[in-house]
């Protein structure tokens, strides 16, 4: 069981350092571009919006470290990790939002090389966040009873 918790934590940690890595390269390509700062509107939208979903999958990552070091503890049915899968939730909702800055810009490239297949990879890339958005409102709700019937039986012995 330790062994396979240590692995979730170690995937954590890789998770964490994503964001860093894709920030770290997305900053690179516009710095060594060709345009040398003349962007349109949709490409600055497109921007902001990577850096801002970056961001919040990184303190996503944190949030989910800072889980998989509740279930290290043995305190899997607590008000804490309510709380944490909670702010992982909004996290999720919050990159959501933000994943519509993308659609100008995938817009753009759809109209300029006639394309139509490229809104569908955009609207996939909005999918993808509410899908598991949705999966964590499901288990935080599970959590909810969970930790209502553990009070409960826990006032019985």
């Amino acid at each position: 069981m330790k062994i396979k918790l240590f692995f979730t934590q170690i995937i954590g940690f890789t998770f964490c350092l994503i964001p860093c890595i894709l920030a770290i390269l997305l900053t690179i390509q516009f710095i060594t571009s060709d345009n040398q700062g003349i962007y349109d509107w949709q490409t600055v939208l497109f921007v902001l919006s990577l850096y801002m979903v970056l961001l919040c999958g990184f303190i996503l990552s944190i949030f989910l470290i800072q889980l998989i070091h509740q279930f290290l503890s043995k305190e899997t049915f607590t008000i804490k990790n309510l709380r944490i899968a909670n702010r992982i939730r909004h996290c999720l909702f919050i990159i959501t939002i933000l994943v519509l800055g993308i659609f100008p810009k995938f817009y753009q490239m759809a109209d300029s090389s006639d394309a139509p297949g490229i809104l569908l990879f955009a609207l996939v890339l909005l999918f993808i966040p509410l899908f598991i958005y949705i999966l964590s409102s499901v288990l935080i709700g599970l959590l909810k009873q969970a930790i209502y019937l553990k009070t409960n039986y826990d006032l019985t012995v």
